[in-house]
């Protein structure tokens, strides 16, 4: 079937990303003033609201999940991946190198200047630095994903809408005419906020990728090498996109999980076992006696600025990779039931995300509480890459080793990252495309060209995490209305699909379904 392109929308949207990374690259410092005049304003008052948005993301995704709505299954095939796949894919494209970084040196932040009054560096501070992350990371970040996405495949799956794109659901949610001008911007946000989520990972991720890489080859670290990164990381994606989401990609993510899980065993079998365990056990039950108190801290007497730079950005973050993720995991969820997206989404996320910080981040706080290394010390130089370095140093391995781990997992990871963007971004501009129709691999490519434009300007502008940040929150904070209004139209939806569910003839099928799933295992 011949792909046809929605010239409008990519227009605009190359002329949006243009124009804000020439602004970076011609006038840095002007750029960055202004980054940081929008990031205060937004802050101050949309922040609020955004905490409440998370929870309520929480607690209507428990709500679909564990009614009767949960039983609603995205098509009448079984599923095309394992579970283990599944998973996995969500879990590299939605952690993203982000994860990574901050994995090994977020405690140093949490550690150094908590939140709730407790006194920096004391042993209160080490031992709520976890909480923080596992709460950041979870449920904070991966209930808008699957929120997003419900709506997408709901309209994809049941009710047979030809093309991945929020303005087709949005023009039958309201019973607007095809390419209406309220369609037409619901793309262009759906873009610029991609953009806006993808300039936090790669923004972070490269540079800790440069620092690691020219530590390994001798190299001087900076923007041409930082380039030279982007082109090979989209060079891995080419290949990944042009072999398909079913062999390409799922092989890339299988092959990352089975080197995260390997690292981090390694990692936690060498390393203080008994204290990391102690470490993640002590944080999970923190991070779940605390959500409230963590979530809806906003320091309104003090104002010390916390609140901004942590919770509201995490939560912009998760909104601003919401609408790719919700595309991708449309995408890969065809056998799935409403449930199972939900719970594969936010548990296994989570779960991830435990893992990676709990461990990663114990390593560190173990080094530094212990006098193996001061990493704090190293950490206020300002180079992440270094940081990590001298926490890698303690293990009983060479440090090129671990060092070369750590950049292959970080390369992979971000790799993934664009393919799922790259296929979101092209499905958007792709008028038609049928359910078992993916877009042009030129046409991917293209986009991950543009997605590294914005994080290059970033970095040639020698843009701080602020910066970054600032970045995310602009570019998501509309669309966390989208996605709330999305989700209360298409309850009609839901509640159409589980009145079907009763008739003897829907649950006879699917009971055949779910036996040719566990008999057959995955499709290949």
């Amino acid at each position: 079937m011949k792909k046809n392109i929605n010239v409008e929308i990519t227009v605009i949207s190359i002329v949006v990303v243009l124009a804000v990374a020439l602004s970076l690259i011609i006038s840095p410092e002007a750029s960055l003033k202004a980054i940081n005049g929008v990031f205060g304003f937004i802050s101050t008052v949309f922040g609020t609201p955004l905490l409440w948005f998370s929870l309520a993301c929480t607690v209507i995704g428990a709500y679909l999940a564990y009614t009767r709505y949960g039983k609603i299954r995205m098509g009448d095939e079984k599923p095309e991946f394992s579970l283990f796949s599944y998973v996995g894919m969500m879990i590299c494209a939605g952690l993203a190198s982000a994860s990574v970084y901050f994995s090994f040196i977020e405690w140093i932040y949490f550690y150094t200047s908590p939140a709730q009054g407790i006194e920096p560096m004391s042993t209160l501070a080490a031992e709520f630095a976890p909480a923080y992350s596992f709460n950041y990371w979870g449920l904070l970040s991966w209930p808008p994903f699957v929120l997003a996405a419900l709506p997408i495949a709901m309209s994809y799956y049941k009710r047979n809408n030809h093309g991945l794109r929020f303005s087709i659901v949005c023009e039958d949610l309201f019973d607007l005419k095809p390419q209406s001008v309220w369609g037409r911007i619901i793309d262009i946000l759906f873009v610029i906020t991609t953009l806006g989520g993808l300039s936090v990972t790669l923004g972070l991720g490269v540079p800790l990728i440069s620092s690691i890489i020219a530590f390994i080859f001798g190299l001087t670290d900076g923007f041409v090498l930082q380039v030279c990164i982007v082109i090979l990381i989209a060079v891995i994606f080419s290949l990944s996109s042009y072999v398909g989401i079913e062999k390409g990609m799922r092989r890339i993510s299988d092959t990352n999980i089975y080197i995260a899980i390997i690292f981090v065993l390694f990692l936690f079998i060498t390393g203080p076992t008994v204290f990391l365990m102690k470490y993640i056990t002590n944080g999970l039950a923190l991070a779940v006696h605390n959500y409230l108190p963590i979530l809806f801290w906003t320091d309104p007497v003090n104002n010390g600025g916390f609140s901004e730079a942590w919770i509201i950005f995490y939560i912009c973050f998760a909104v601003a990779y919401a609408p790719l993720m919700s595309l991708f995991i449309t995408k890969i969820s065809k056998g799935r039931t409403v449930k199972e997206m939900i719970l594969s989404t936010v548990l296994g996320g989570s779960f991830g995300s435990i893992l990676l910080f709990g461990i990663n981040g114990g390593y560190g706080m173990y080094s530094q509480l212990n006098g193996k290394a001061d990493i704090i010390s190293v950490f206020k130089e300002g180079d992440a890459g270094k940081t990590v370095l001298t926490i890698l140093t303690g293990l009983p391995v060479p440090l090129i080793i671990s060092a070369i781990a750590v950049c292959v997992m970080l390369i992979l990871i971000l790799a993934t990252s664009l393919d799922s963007a790259s296929f979101s971004l092209a499905a958007t501009a792709t008028k038609n495309m049928g359910r078992n129709e993916s877009p042009s691999p030129f046409l991917r490519l293209f986009w991950c060209i543009i997605l590294a434009l914005i994080p290059l300007g970033l970095m040639f502008a020698g843009a701080p995490l602020s910066a970054i940040q600032t970045v995310c929150l602009a570019t998501a904070t509309p669309f966390a209305l989208v996605t709330i209004v999305f989700i209360w139209k298409s309850m009609k939806w839901f509640r159409e699909e589980a009145d079907k569910l009763s008739a003897p003839g829907i649950l006879i099928q699917e009971e055949v379904i779910i036996n040719e799933t566990v008999i057959g295992g995955d499709r290949e």
